[in-house]
């Protein structure tokens, strides 16, 4: 397998590997072939899709697995699109014709590069299904489905203080049971941020947690990780931004989804490459075109929380586009759209 390619597409979900099959085959009808792609990913292809219900109304939805895994299979059959796993983009250099994109283990070039990373950044928290849940809904909802009981730990991960506010909402239907908030993109607690409610330091390691002595939120500024996940129940790795890690046992893992909507970091590989970035997210023209010529964008980290339908529309329009670029460039002239219309295109169409 070569280390240089026509496009690099940053991001395994259905936008990104919507654009590579397109970026490398041009519309559905043709077969990928002339253009060579290789799809990064930071963990598994279709991570988060694969795990659940892609809404595409308020009452219609189809579960990601067959999705991702029909997308995944086209794209390895491909012939002409690498796909490398468990591999994330550290950096990118240069501009259109001579990209270099920095991982962990090497480094390869490419004349063009789509980000199509998707905002969340906790994907490795999904295949976790038994104890921990991704949620979407308000706390008036989600305090009706929250599998604990009195005394329980409940871990909340969340981005800053609209989580704690998520929690205390949770404190107020469900009082009977402690919470633990790990917030990751503050630098400190803001502990009076709500009257009433308690909110003191994350407890020590191997500490008990009991509602009657402690406060009912303990919140830390930091990140969390899964060490273990049990038949009821997680171990968790809490590290805080002053202080040493500790474990923490929790009965239940809430990941606020609806925190990193609002500000991500995932694209902060992108930091420095000249490519203009809001709270985190791609800006970008209609045409997915960035700041950076030869570097696009598609997916969730331009239109955040648009859904299965606009990641797979965007992913097709900017491989569209690469494909079109590249095809001008080593044949000289548009590729065809539809092999079926006559020679001189829609113009001769009998019902143009």
């Amino acid at each position: 397998m070569t280390d240089r390619y026509d496009v690099i597409v940053i991001g395994g979900g259905p936008s990104g590997l919507m654009c590579a099959l397109t970026a490398v085959g041009g519309i559905p009808i043709n077969p990928p072939r002339n253009f060579r792609s290789l799809v990064l990913e930071r963990y598994r292809v279709g991570q988060f899709a694969r795990y659940g219900k892609l809404r595409l109304t308020h009452g219609w939805h189809f579960m990601g697995a067959p999705l991702i895994r029909d997308l995944e299979a086209e794209v390895r059959s491909s012939g002409c699109i690498d796909v490398r796993e468990q591999e994330p983009a550290v950096a990118v250099r240069g501009c259109r014709g001579s990209f270099e994109v920095e991982t962990p283990s090497g480094r390869y070039q490419g004349d063009s590069v789509a980000v199509c990373t998707g905002f969340f950044p906790h994907a490795d928290l999904v295949p976790h299904t038994r104890n921990v849940r991704v949620v979407f809904s308000p706390p008036e909802i989600e305090a009706r489905h929250l599998p604990a009981i009195p005394g329980d730990l409940v871990a909340i991960l969340g981005g800053g203080a609209e989580t704690l506010e998520f929690a205390a909402g949770l404190l107020k239907l469900r009082p009977e049971v402690s919470f633990l908030a790990v917030l990751e993109h503050v630098t400190e607690v803001p502990a009076d941020a709500f009257p009433g409610v308690s909110i003191g330091p994350a407890p020590a390691q191997g500490a008990a947690v009991s509602a009657a002595r402690t406060p009912a939120i303990r919140a830390v500024a930091g990140r969390l990780a899964v060490k273990e996940e049990h038949t009821v129940g997680l171990t968790l790795e809490v590290v805080p931004r002053t202080g040493s890690p500790s474990l923490q046992s929790c009965r239940f893992l809430l990941v606020d989804y609806n925190s990193y909507t609002l500000e991500t970091h995932v694209t902060d590989f992108l930091r420095g490459s000249g490519i203009e970035l809001r709270n985190g997210y791609v800006v970008t023209g209609r045409g997915g075109e960035t700041s950076v010529p030869g570097l696009v964008a598609a997916g969730n980290i331009v239109t955040p929380v648009s859904g299965v339908l606009t990641a797979l529309d965007t992913g097709f329009r900017v491989g569209l586009e690469l494909h079109t670029q590249l095809y001008r460039e080593k044949f000289g002239r548009d590729p065809p759209v539809f092999p079926w219309l006559p020679r001189g295109g829609m113009r001769q169409h009998p019902l143009a």
